[in-house]
């Protein structure tokens, strides 16, 4: 196929002799063919070409040598472009990784590698199994996020979907789980560490226990108080004790004074299997010798029923050396064991050194479940550990390093990060040496000054723009407007009569902005009869048009607002004023000559007479904010040159012209 375009030639006129229903058949065949090749008409009724479709890339081309049999297959020459008729699978996404935090879950996976990319379609579920999954989005991008609640798993799929709309396979799964709401889980804590035993004894807001000796029930503490619900009565009669109950209104037997009856006043080591039975030991060791010194204490207390068992036990130890090995410990254990389940705590604190070096001290806990309590009584602890997990309510680390972190909301004064994936980044004020995007979406941006090397933008509205130099393909928009017309069949002007006959004419509609605009109209003719020694003038007149939207008509409706808005000024469907001229709505002025040429035919030519002739409206930096028309017109002058000026009619075959706003 040729790889140039084919030149038309122009269309012989139909000659004056010809048969009359001949010539107006043959006149309608040429002026058919005028308006498939765009010579004639709107433009927009013109035929397509099979160049055009290929060069628009919404064709391409099949064969080199198009209807010839020889050549290929058949004789179809061009399809439909391969990227609109690509079928093949797309292959599965790869590098699909998700991040949960409290909650939101982000998905990232690898840029896809094939030409016809579509989307990526994300699907999720509560469990591990895709035939539960759902479509949760759609995205172009190479990352993605999920909002979600506290405390969540979800499982995620992804796949690339092609520009012929065929689904590749899934990448996945991959699962994510939010983190727990923090603060309702330590307000959960601190209510059941409060509720275990010996909570009350630690909170400041409650009353020192009171020792109270008597041989009689008493109703107040010994200095004259007030009894309270943790004091504690010995009777030194039997030494039974007595706790006051939690109503505060009796005493009640903290242990069988029968026991100590049954075992005796001294103390008593071992157990029977069918009595309860309390114990307490206490023994004290102390060694001394010229080289060592040792002092340990050993304390137990020992609860028993059966196979149920309470303990307490401490230590407390010390040593020194003549070689400056010391070493100091207190350890505190309490333990309980029933029906085989068993739970211990403890305490260890100690002091020790080597030598004179190596001085150290510690302290060590052992718990299911470790709190600490401010002194305010305050409804949640500051500070707890449970599950192998620190909880800590408000805290103010000077150095950390974190591996790994999960942050719901975050207020920094400044950040270096080597390495961000960002889903949705709002900064109110951020000053960024040099950065490098992709792919990048943006809703709503206000740059104050931007200093851009290279932009690809696909579509964008400015309100204003101040370019100082500015290299485009296309320009859309009222940076200019223009209207065109063609000659729709022959003219014939009266020669020798001084008569202007109108031969074009083209409207310009108001500029979509309050600036203006400067119209600009330029014609054409292309083949004109002439007459020897015949003076023709030429001229251009444009007058004002007070049409109220842009490009249309004065039955168009109009704006009610006399603000600046789409289409201009002044649409409001009230008159206007040119050049001293009252024009009303929809009403076109006075036309005005702008532009003439006066010659003189110094042969008779059939067709060949060709002319030129261009003009502005107004002053060249005139710019106008209304309507504007402009039409061609053309006359033969009386006045002559030797004897031939014959009266008659001069035939103007084809002539163009446009007419354009520019600023």
């Amino acid at each position: 196929m040729s790889t140039t375009g084919t030149k038309l030639p122009a269309i012989v006129a139909v000659p004056s002799s010809a048969d009359p229903q001949l010539k107006k058949t043959l006149e309608s065949l040429i002026e058919v063919v005028q308006v498939l090749i765009g010579r004639r008409g709107d433009p927009r009724d013109r035929a397509v070409t099979l160049r055009e479709l290929v060069s628009s890339g919404l064709a391409e081309e099949l064969l080199d040598n198009p209807f010839n049999p020889n050549a290929g297959t058949g004789v179809v020459d061009f399809g439909p472009p391969s990227a609109l008729n690509d079928v093949t699978i797309p292959p599965a996404p790869t590098g699909l990784a998700v991040s949960a935090a409290f909650t939101t879950s982000v998905l990232s996976w690898d840029d896809p590698q094939f030409g016809n990319f579509a989307f990526a379609e994300v699907f999720r579920a509560t469990s591990n199994n895709i035939s539960n999954a759902v479509i949760a989005d759609t995205t172009t991008a190479s990352i993605w996020s999920d909002s979600n609640d506290y405390n969540q798993t979800f499982y995620y799929w992804v796949r690339f979907v092609s520009t012929s709309d065929i689904r590749g396979p899934f990448a996945g799964s991959v699962n994510a789980t939010t983190a727990a709401n923090i603060s309702a889980v330590m307000t959960s804590l601190s209510q059941t560490l409060a509720d275990l035993p010996g909570y009350n004894l630690l909170a400041t807001g409650t009353t020192a226990a009171t020792i109270i000796k008597s041989s009689s029930q008493p109703s107040t503490r010994t200095n004259g108080d007030a009894i309270q619900t943790n004091d504690i009565w010995f009777d030194t009669d039997d030494g039974q004790i007595y706790t006051r109950n939690a109503s505060n209104n009796a005493w009640v037997a903290g242990r069988d004074a029968t026991l100590v009856s049954l075992f005796g006043s001294t103390s008593f080591t071992g157990s029977t299997l069918t009595a309860a039975m309390a114990t307490a030991q206490s023994d004290i060791v102390t060694v001394t010798n010229a080289q060592t010194s040792t002092a340990s204490s050993l304390t137990s207390l020992t609860s028993t029923v059966g196979t149920n068992t309470s303990s307490i036990s401490t230590l407390n130890t010390t040593t020194a050396s003549h070689t400056g090995d010391i070493n100091a410990m207190f350890v505190l254990q309490v333990s309980t064991e029933s029906d085989g389940s068993k739970s211990a705590a403890g305490m260890v604190v100690g002091s020790n050194a080597s030598d004179g070096s190596g001085a150290q001290s510690y302290v060590q806990f052992q718990a299911d479940k470790f709190v600490v309590w401010n002194g305010n009584n305050a409804s949640t602890a500051p500070f707890t550990v449970s599950s192998n997990t620190v909880f800590i309510k408000d805290a103010m680390i000077q150095d950390a390093a974190i591996t790994t972190a999960k942050i719901a909301s975050l207020a920094v004064d400044e950040a270096r990060i080597a390495s961000g994936a960002i889903t949705n980044a709002k900064l109110g004020d951020a000053s960024i040496s040099t950065a490098k995007i992709q792919d990048a979406a943006i809703t709503d941006a206000k740059i104050l000054n931007a200093a851009v090397t290279n932009a690809k933008i696909a579509n964008a509205a400015i309100d204003t723009a101040k370019v100082g130099s500015l290299f485009a393909n296309s320009l859309s928009g009222d940076v200019s407007k223009g209207a065109a017309v063609s000659l729709a069949s022959t003219v014939y002007i009266v020669n020798n009569s001084n008569t202007f006959t109108q031969v074009l004419e083209l409207t310009l509609g108001k500029p979509t902005h309050p600036t203006g605009w400067l119209p600009y109209a330029n014609f054409h003719i292309n083949r004109m009869q002439t007459d020897k020694n015949s003076w023709y003038h030429i001229v251009i007149e444009m007058a004002p048009f007070n049409v109220n939207t842009s490009g249309g008509t004065a039955v168009e409706t109009a704006s009610t607002s006399s603000a600046t808005s789409a289409f201009g000024v002044g649409h409001d469907q009230s008159s206007i004023t040119v050049n001293s001229e009252t024009i009303a709505n929809g009403a076109t002025g006075s036309y005005v000559e702008v532009a003439r040429i006066t010659t003189v035919a110094v042969d008779t030519t059939l067709g060949g007479g060709t002319f030129s002739i261009a003009g502005t409206w107004g002053a060249a930096s005139t710019n106008v904010t209304y309507g504007i028309k402009a039409r061609l017109r053309v006359s033969g002058d009386a006045n002559v040159i030797g004897d031939s000026n014959a009266a008659g009619n001069i035939a103007l075959y084809h002539a163009t012209g446009f007419l354009m706003g520019v600023r």
